[in-house]
């Protein structure tokens, strides 16, 4: 289908061509969906601007049209170059769908939201005229899919159009993608060919165009940056060089296409809330990769798969797959399926969206860096090729829904049909999660799970229930709290309900062995990414499976939510509970207005009510200023005592008591740290806990440590830009040093602490993130606010041994027996190497001290479990005596 009337050639002669900030007025009421203006005022804006402008040629894509509607702007009139040429800017991107939902009555363009930087998200929507003009059918499409979801019909009705949602260019770097959704919406509002009209009779499609705006911005502007005037291919040159953090992740530096589940980014939720508002039969999600390969599409996906994929979603991949391979054929492009590129991990843009019901497909480009690039064969791919083969994949996916409309919309019915069936037949279909270590980290697991379209319930009384503990344990009849929990797997996200929270969640059956084999031979192992993600085990909550709930249980939508009393003005003290999430943000508040806090290190009940370790304490007359004062009356989660005796433990009082001394914080970070461990921490601090700190380049470390009392190694590969001095200058003044994995192992290598790797360790491999059980010393400050031994994702290729007591404190290590791997998957050796292996040890150095942490507690922001151990060093690791 080369030749024609190519997508990008300028055919009308009324825009402009040189100009890239020109183009129509596309000035649109912000927030509200862009429609066409009318032909007469587009014309009119064309014969004003025919006097001094020539119509050009842009590069040739795959597709080709007959007629085109000559109102409709080319991307060069509105961009100010070809499509292909150079990547599009987040602004001039949805500029350019501005202009053309302006000028076509086939697309409207849908502001979503904005990012954390305020930079706008926006899809655009194409179909029919007159389906976009039949807005009441349109809505009730959108009920209909709910209905088949809920289960209160069996199918669609005949005449409904398949819903189909691209995702561009989650990755910032991975840029063509956006260009190719241009394109794509180009060919779509303009051509008048036979075959469109068929696609848009039959499709809506959803084109989130820039999925990535922060991440697009960082790579295109330094693309600008560093870009000659004409251009190079060779891959070492300064203009494919692509500096520290890169373009990939977004501001917080988080890979959203890990996210889609967790969904801790404002944008992940966004996207998360406009797909369970469509609910569509089909979703892409468009990446590169190097410049070497050729191109993938996973019709299927490569191994290991998430068991939780229905058959009917693997047969609309089928379905889909051979219009994209017959495409690349009939074109000779060169790809390949099925290898490399799983769908287990629910956090990928290609299998979130099957777990759904949804085809999920993921396509990868090889990727050509600023523009041109020469392979290692010699031969050179340029940007214009990338957005070619994700242009003719994308459109390939659109041809095959329109002629295999029905049994696209069939195999998405009988996917549902398929879950209601599982469920009836489930004899332990309800999970419960108790409030029992934190109501605040349940909050956050119901939360995530209603963002996911999964409905729950909480318990409005305590109630009995026959219920397995989630991990070991027996079935018992449990007294379960008032508040606690409720999630049926009888429901239409079942699929996603099991993958999220049972921990025997796995690949397909016969991968696990398969690929011990394959290690055994000396080829390596499929597993790309963790292989456990539990969310109650990662946020730390006590669940439990049953049968069914008690006939005659109350439960509500949500928990109540209850307003926090004010604190008692005329009290001897105050008391926060340290086994709250929220109480990092409370004792930042705190010290941020000059109240005097106090961490109280043992367990004790003061007037009726008990408390753990870790609870603070705000003296009354350590606190007498108005400020203050005022400061402790307006806090939310402060309880007044009247007296400063207790009933059970030492008295408030007590010379045990340590004040909270405020803490001074500085995170390396930049060249040498790992983006996504730094902006982890960055995120935590700045969206969970609201901790002031001062983010600093290695280079600069030792002028800014002098003003500090904590510093914040994140993981990384820090190699010789980590100065052993600065860190034993600090050390020597008294300073906390928190080191996260990478970190870890470079203070490991300069000899600051006394970790040895266990013998005979070196062959047996990366343990793939699977969930530990482990063992805690509660006895340590760490463990303040720990309800329970906090379960731990372990990423690991070192196992060490456990120090000498007189040389480091272990306070958390994998348990020592059999039985220590909670969810994910393990190789018998691997199993063995882990136990006892320490995940935080304590070292004093001087007047000084380290926390290290093996693992990195904020990887992804996925545990919240662990989140108090990394709290507790920071905000309490400076008040600790030498």
């Amino acid at each position: 289908m080369l030749g024609g009337d190519p997508v990008g050639t300028d055919l009308s002669p009324g825009h402009r061509s040189a100009d890239p900030v020109s183009g129509p007025d596309t000035s649109v009421k912000e927030g509200a969906p862009v429609r066409r203006m009318g032909n007469m005022a587009i014309r009119a804006l064309s014969l004003l601007l025919l006097v001094v402008l020539v119509p050009a040629q842009e590069p040739t894509f795959p597709l080709a049209a007959k007629r085109r509607d000559a109102d409709v702007p080319t991307p060069k009139s509105i961009l100010g170059h070809a499509l292909g040429d150079r990547a599009v800017s987040t602004e001039a991107a949805l500029r350019y769908a501005r202009a053309v939902a302006v000028a076509s009555d086939r697309v409207v363009y849908a502001p979503m939201g904005e990012t954390w930087t305020g930079l706008p998200m926006a899809k655009v929507v194409i179909t029919s005229a007159a389906r976009h003009r039949a807005d009441p059918a349109q809505a009730r499409a959108r009920r209909d899919r709910r209905r088949v979801i809920d289960g209160e019909i069996a199918a669609l009705p005949k005449d409904h159009a398949v819903s189909v949602w691209f995702c561009m260019s989650i990755h910032g770097n991975e840029a063509s993608g956006v260009d190719a959704g241009l394109a794509l919406l180009y060919h779509l509002a303009s051509s008048q060919d036979a075959e469109v009209t068929r696609i848009l009779d039959h499709v809506v499609l959803s084109i989130d165009l820039v999925s990535n705006p922060d991440g697009r911005e960082r790579f295109v502007q330094g693309v600008r940056d560093r870009r000659s005037s004409r251009h190079v291919t060779d891959g070492a040159a300064w203009d494919h060089d692509e500096p520290w953090p890169g373009g990939r992740t977004n501001h917080y530096l988080f890979d959203m296409n890990r996210d889609w589940f967790l969904q801790t980014q404002v944008e992940s939720r966004i996207r998360a809330r406009e797909f369970l508002g469509e609910n569509p039969q089909v979703f892409c999600d468009f990446h590169e990769m190097g410049r070497d390969r050729t191109y993938y599409f996973s019709a299927p996906p490569g191994q290991p798969t998430n068991s939780h994929i229905s058959p009917s979603v693997r047969d609309n991949w089928k379905i889909i797959g051979k219009s994209i391979g017959d495409r690349f054929d009939e074109n000779a492009w060169p790809y390949w399926v099925g290898d490399m590129f799983p769908a287990d991990y629910p956090g990928y843009g290609g299998s979130w969206p099957c777990l759904h019901g949804a085809a999920g497909f993921t396509f990868e480009q090889a990727g050509a860096g600023a523009g041109h690039i020469e392979r290692r064969d010699g031969s050179v791919l340029t940007y214009l090729e990338s957005t070619t083969r994700h242009t003719g994949s994308g459109y390939a996916v659109l041809t095959a829904c329109a002629t295999e409309r029905e049994a696209v919309l069939d195999n998405w019915s009988d996917h549902f049909r398929q879950v209601r069936e599982q469920g009836a037949a489930d004899d332990r279909s309800w999970f419960v999660f108790t409030p029992r270590h934190d109501p605040d980290r349940l909050a956050r697991l119901r939360e995530t799970l209603e963002d996911n379209g999964i409905r729950t319930r909480t318990l409005a009384v305590a109630t009995q229930m026959e219920v397995t503990p989630l991990v070991g344990g027996s079935t018992t009849t449990r007294t379960l709290a008032a508040g606690s929990l409720v999630v049926s797997s009888r429901q239409g996200r079942r699929p996603l309900v099991l993958a999220l929270l049972d921990p025997k969640t796995g690949p397909e059956p016969g991968f696990v062995s398969a690929d011990a084999e394959r290690i055994a031979s000396g080829a390596r192992s499929e597993i790309y990414d963790v292989t456990a993600w539990n969310l109650p085990l990662l946020f730390g909550v006590e669940g439990f499976r049953g049968t069914m709930l008690p006939e005659g249980t109350r439960t509500i939508a949500a928990p109540a939510g209850a307003a926090e009393p004010a604190p008692m003005t005329g009290a001897s003290a105050w008391l926060a509970s340290g086994r709250r999430l929220g109480t990092g943000r409370l004792l930042g508040q705190l010290l941020d207005a000059d109240v005097r806090v106090r961490v109280v290190p043992f367990g004790f009940t003061a007037e009726g009510r008990t408390y753990g370790s870790g609870t603070l304490l705000v003296l009354a007359d350590r606190n007498r200023d108005p400020k203050q004062r005022a400061a402790i009356l307006g806090a939310k989660g402060l309880t007044g005592v009247r007296s400063l005796r207790t009933s059970d433990g030492h008295d408030l009082g007590s010379g045990r008591i340590v004040p909270v001394r405020r803490p001074s914080v500085v995170v390396a970070t930049g060249e040498g740290t790992s983006g996504y461990s730094t902006g982890a921490v960055w995120w935590l601090f700045e969206r969970i806990t609201d901790l002031p700190h001062l983010r600093v380049g290695l280079s600069d470390l030792p002028r800014a440590l002098e003003k500090a009392n904590v510093l914040v190694l994140p993981d990384g590969r820090y190699g010789d830009r980590l100065k052993k001095a600065t860190i034993e200058s600090f050390l020597a003044g008294g300073g906390t040093v928190v080191a996260l994995r990478g970190a870890t192992n470079v203070l490991v290598g300069q000899g600051l602490l006394p970790l040895k790797p266990k013998k005979d360790t070196d062959a047996i491999g990366s343990v793939a993130g699977v969930i530990m059980k482990p063992r805690l010393d509660r006895d340590h400050w760490l463990a303040h606010g720990l309800g329970a031994d906090p379960t731990v994702q372990v990423r690991t290729d070192r196992y060490w041994e456990t120090p000498a007591k007189k040389d480091a404190r272990v306070v958390l290590s994998v348990q020592p027996d059999a039985g220590a791997n909670l969810s994910g998957i393990l190789t018998d050796a691997q199993g063995q190497a882990i136990r006892g292996t320490p995940l935080v040890i304590e070292r004093t150095v001087g007047r000084g001290r380290i926390i290290a942490f093996t693992e990195d507690p904020v990887f992804r922001g996925t545990s919240p479990g662990v989140w108090t151990l990394f709290l507790n060093a920071v905000l309490l690791g400076a008040s600790q005596g030498s």
